[in-house]
């Protein structure tokens, strides 16, 4: 008999098969967008635009926990 997996280990593997599966359904989203006779441009385009809050919200989760940036870093 196996010992249950600690709830950071279970939230972990949790979030990793959700995004296998959300990387998995994006090529099939693509597919089916071609198949409407959409260019590889704007089906490039809107990949992109469906990831900007993701990316947004990741980087303003992570900035709350970070200094700021000194005016010399900025500069940089």
């Amino acid at each position: 008999m196996t010992a249950a997996l600690p709830s950071p280990q279970r939230s972990g593997l949790a979030i990793a098969a959700i995004g296998a599966m959300l990387f998995s359904a994006k090529a099939i989203v693509a597919k089916l967008m071609y198949r409407y006779n959409v260019d590889a441009v704007m089906v490039i385009t809107l990949r992109m635009l469906f990831a900007v809050p993701l990316f947004m919200a990741i980087g303003w989760w992570q900035s709350r926990h970070l200094p700021a940036l000194s005016w010399a870093d900025r500069a940089g």
